[in-house]
């Protein structure tokens, strides 16, 4: 496994979980959840069109650092209802990943 760099959201119901974007791991999502992928990389390419599009990238990270083991992973839309409710903590996130 690669040397990946987490960074930690905590969610709105206390929990916490990792998030990262590696080549490998993007690699690697990209033939387990391609749609996931796709809209990850259509933001990554294009830039976000919409608010919620943050939900998407972030999604896809929480994927990667979870890559081995997806089947235990949240559904996008519980992951959604559990992101946190300050948005610019949102934004703030995605910007560190996008910036490494």
């Amino acid at each position: 496994m690669d040397k990946a760099t987490l960074l930690e959201m905590e969610m709105n119901d206390g929990t916490s979980v990792q998030l990262t974007l590696t080549y490998g791991r993007l690699y690697r999502l990209r033939q387990k959840a391609k749609d996931v992928y796709e809209k990850y990389n259509k933001i990554a390419m294009d830039g976000m069109e919409d608010e919620l599009q943050c939900v998407d990238y972030l999604y896809a990270a929480y994927l990667c650092a979870n890559i081995d083991d997806l089947d235990s992973c949240m559904s996008i839309e519980e992951f959604m209802g559990k992101m946190p409710l300050n948005h610019m903590q949102v934004f703030i996130l995605v910007n560190k990943l996008k910036l490494g």
